[in-house]
């Protein structure tokens, strides 16, 4: 908060094991992701073959 406060919020989806398709449900449904990726491993030639990587000087896992 721009206080420095923090705000507790229920999960966009329930912890736990999610059933196949859950994520891809929601994000059809809201046009946002209900998580952040943590990371991505991905082969450099694939990288660069799929056009490399945005540059962005953050948030670059979920750059659209």
């Amino acid at each position: 908060m721009p206080d420095g406060s923090r705000k507790s919020f229920a999960p966009l989806i329930s912890p736990g094991y999610v059933k196949p398709e859950t994520i891809n449900d929601y994000y059809l449904a809201h046009t946002k992701m209900p998580l952040l990726p943590a990371g991505l491993t991905v082969r450099t030639t694939t990288a660069r073959a799929l056009g490399g990587w945005v540059a962005t000087p953050y948030g670059e896992d979920t750059d659209c």
